[in-house]
């Protein structure tokens, strides 16, 4: 069993993230929101992983995560149902992403039935 993720709350621990990031042409992404509470979504969770790492970055610890964003941006992303998770990074910081693959919709393009992450 692999350790977990290590969370990321501090501007050392984003400093390695944006190291891991920037030197990796592929990063696969997700969010986790509060919206079920709230009237406007907010950001809990930022998910990143890259072939060497995996990170959960805490946006509640206010850190300034408009850098990871914009290096986000330049990025291949790899999500999977990634609709919301581009809105609301979008709304967060005008995240716009340059290259995408979402795994939920070439999934549906291949006819598949179950489109969830534990059935592909």
């Amino acid at each position: 069993m692999s350790p977990a993720p290590p969370i990321i709350n501090t501007p050392d621990g984003l400093a390695g993230v944006l190291e891991d990031v920037l030197a990796t042409p592929v990063v696969a992404l997700d969010t986790e929101a509060d919206s079920f509470h709230h009237y406007y979504e907010k950001l809990c969770l930022i998910q990143v992983a890259t072939p060497h790492r995996e990170a959960l970055v805490d946006p509640l610890a206010g850190l300034d995560l408009r850098s990871l964003a914009k290096l986000l941006e330049s990025k291949r992303l790899i999500v999977h149902g990634g609709d919301y998770d581009l809105r609301l990074l979008n709304r967060h910081f005008g995240f716009v992403p340059g290259e995408l693959f979402d795994t939920m919709l070439a999934a549906q393009l291949l006819g598949q039935k179950e489109l969830g992450l534990a059935a592909l």
